[in-house]
């Protein structure tokens, strides 16, 4: 009974060194430079806009986690201490909400509303809408960088 007792504990902390090791490698894993990477979807606000309009569930299958590059007429800027955030809206059911990088805080807060601008960013997925609020659904794009 003692054999088995150690071999088991063993056993246990063999799995849960392995466990931890590879939490550490996913929690300190450098994020990807999005900046650099081929956009696997170029589109402008208006036709993801309507791609959500029109079938809010395929775009979402059809958008998750690719790159977009997006351009189109910026309605709003947010910037704070730890949010940087554009936004586009055609005044419907829909905006589109872009967290940017920080590092880009100073170029985001220079920006003008209905300045044409260009992003990329990976999809990350959309939040439906409050109809009791009246408040829009979100397509959410996060790591934004500006484009030239």
């Amino acid at each position: 009974m003692l054999f088995t007792f150690k071999k088991t504990a063993v056993f246990l902390s063999v799995v849960i060194l392995i466990a931890l090791a590879y939490a550490s490698y996913i929690y300190f894993k450098p994020m990807e430079n999005i900046a650099s990477k081929k956009a696997d979807i170029q589109l402008t606000d208006k036709e993801l806009l309507d791609e959500f309009i029109a079938n809010a569930k395929s775009a979402d299958i059809k958008y998750t986690n690719k790159i977009v590059e997006l351009s189109g007429t910026l309605k709003k800027t947010e910037v704070h201490d730890s949010v940087c955030n554009l936004i586009f809206d055609n005044g419907g059911n829909y905006i589109v909400i872009a967290s940017c990088m920080l590092s880009q805080k100073k170029e985001v807060a220079a920006l003008k509303e209905t300045s044409n601008i260009k992003i990329k960013g990976i999809y990350s997925g959309y939040i439906i809408n409050d109809e009791t609020f009246m408040i829009p659904a979100e397509i959410k794009i996060d790591r934004c960088t500006l484009l030239k």
